[in-house]
């Protein structure tokens, strides 16, 4: 009643455990059941193998007075528990065993590193002579060798090249020392017995092959001589052989070897040769040299101060030096290069500046950086700063200004550009483009062509000749004969006529719809026929072509007087 005063849970838990307490207690009072009704004895717990107990101490239990004959209980023993028991603690001490023997070999590992650290040697005693050199105990001096140690990739690259050449090396000797021990090797098919070395330059000296050719040359004449030697040889032999039959005294000796050398027949030495004789004297008497041939008489007038220079030619075959190729640059090369003139600029200032040649240039001044490089003073007075600042973007503007007007070309520059650059696009190739015109009567007809020729430095002539036909050949560079076929073929109106100028009332629709220009012919040239641009106005056929003839290009004329326009058929 004491425990469930508290209530609850608690107290329920509390009742409960005391009931159980209670069983046990009463349990434990009870003695034995026993079938004899004799004396009550302790009940002994079975052992963990499920054998019988063993038996009680005679001195902890005292032996009854009268046994009596007991009855023998039953025994339960299961097997199946017993083995399993018995493999479980078999496990169990090799699992033991296995640790002790694993705990005992690394004692055994570090009683032997121990005693191999106790057996090192010990460090050497660094001793250095009065050089500050290594000696030993002796006084020796120790010489130590250096070691290239290089931390360069492509040394370290270089170094396993080489280490896997000599490998792969090793190893291809092995494969074919052992290749014929192989199941498939067939000793009837050749091996390759080594490497193919590379073959590298065979450099020529110098007269090689002349030597060789006149090598050539002279055993071809040694031939030759043996020929001629031979057959003089079996004349000789003829005729000896002739005179032993007229003469039988006569003893044969053999034949006689000679060698037959032909001499050229050359001219007598002259007393005085020919380059000498415009400057001696000559006499009447034997149309020669002077009378006495051995001193020959100088005419000194004829010698002078000035030197014969014989005129240079130039030896067949040579080409002439074509000079240094041009080289062009992209445009990152050309950035770069402006880039690095830039720099070199800047630091011959910088340069002359730290030799205090010329005073350092004020600082750039700007609006947003106005108060940092001044500082208090732009904090003292900020307008007038201001204001000082403003003028010096004013300045640095129009001193760039000046510079653009300064680089600017002239007219006669820009002329003198254009005309250069025509010159070298014509250099090769001139294009060439001939005209026919209906009528160029008009004023303003003829001032367009004019001047658009004078502008494009184009040569050649415009011919007039009202009864017999107009002509314009113009010579110039590709471009500028395209951009002029534009302007003879679509932007001139040739329909207007010199009559619409004059304010004439007249219809002229049936002129006009002949009235046009046309593309007679163009082509290339190798040089230009005409020296300059020029407008002419021949009076009959005979003149004009007699102009186009002092050009060597007459046949311009008959070109157009023979062309017919094609849409004219239609």
């Amino acid at each position: 009643s004491r425990r469930r005063v508290h209530g609850g849970r608690c107290g329920h838990r509390f009742a409960a455990m005391s009931t159980t307490d209670k069983r046990k207690r009463e349990f434990k009072k009870e003695p034995p059941a026993d079938d004899e009704g004799g004396d009550h004895q302790a009940k002994k717990r079975r052992s963990r193998w499920g054998q019988e107990p063993e038996a009680a101490d005679p001195a902890v239990v005292p032996a009854p007075a009268a046994p009596a004959p007991a009855p023998v209980p039953a025994l339960s023993f299961d097997v199946a528990s017993a083995a399993a028991a018995t493999a479980a603690a078999l496990e169990k001490a090799k699992k033991a065993a296995l640790m002790q023997r694993q705990i005992q070999e690394q004692l055994a590992n570090l009683n032997k590193l121990l005693d191999t650290q106790k057996k090192a040697p010990k460090a050497r005693a660094l001793r250095l002579d009065a050089q500050g050199r290594e000696v030993d105990e002796q006084g020796n001096v120790i010489q130590i060798k250096a070691t290239d140690v290089s931390t360069l990739k492509v040394n370290i690259n270089k170094a396993k090249e080489q280490k896997m050449t000599e490998v792969l090396k090793q190893a291809s000797k092995e494969l074919q020392a052992d290749v014929t021990k192989l199941p498939y090797y067939d000793p009837s098919v050749p091996t390759q017995k080594g490497e193919r070395t590379r073959r590298g330059f065979q450099f020529v000296e110098e007269g090689t092959y002349i030597r060789k050719a006149e090598q050539v040359r002279r055993r071809q004449g040694l031939k030759g001589m043996e020929w001629g030697q031979r057959k003089q040889e079996e004349r000789k032999d003829q005729q000896d052989e002739g005179r032993a039959a007229l003469n039988p005294n006569l003893i044969e000796l053999g034949p006689i070897s000679r060698m037959a050398i032909k001499l050229k027949a050359h001219d007598s030495i002259p007393d005085v040769e020919w380059w000498d004789v415009p400057i001696l004297k000559r006499t009447d008497a034997d149309n020669g040299v002077g009378a006495d041939a051995r001193v020959p008489e100088i005419l000194e007038e004829k010698i002078n101060h000035l030197v014969e220079h014989p005129q240079p030619v130039n030896p067949v075959g040579e080409q002439p030096d074509p000079g240094a190729i041009p080289m062009f640059l992209t445009a990152k090369e050309k950035k770069k290069m402006t880039r690095l003139r830039k720099q070199e600029k800047t630091k011959e200032m910088q340069d002359r500046v730290r030799l205090g040649l010329v005073p350092p240039p004020p600082p750039k001044l700007r609006l947003s950086s106005m108060m940092k490089i001044l500082g208090t003073q732009a904090v003292a007075d900020p307008s007038k700063v201001e204001k000082q600042v403003r003028q010096q973007i004013e300045e640095r503007q129009q001193a760039h200004l000046e510079r653009n007007e300064a680089r600017k070309q002239g007219k006669e520059q820009k002329k003198e550009k254009l005309k250069r650059k025509i010159e070298e696009q014509t250099a090769w190739e001139t294009k060439v483009a001939l005209f026919k015109v209906d009528d160029l009567s008009n004023r303003q007809h003829k001032f367009k062509v004019d001047i658009n020729a004078q502008q494009h430095l184009f040569t050649g002539c415009a011919i007039i000749s009202p009864n017999n036909g107009n002509l314009v050949v113009v010579e110039g560079s590709q471009r500028d004969i395209k951009q002029y076929k534009k302007l003879m073929l679509r932007r001139i109106n040739w329909t207007n006529s010199a009559a619409d100028e004059e304010g004439a009332n007249e219809s002229n629709e049936t002129s006009a719809a002949k009235k046009g220009c046309y593309l007679v012919w163009e082509g290339s040239v190798k040089q230009r026929n005409f020296r300059n641009w020029k407008f002419v106005e021949a009076r009959s056929e005979l003149e004009a072509k007699k102009m186009l003839a002092d050009r060597g290009v007459e046949y311009y004329w008959d070109m157009v007087k023979t062309y017919r326009d094609p849409d004219a058929d239609m």
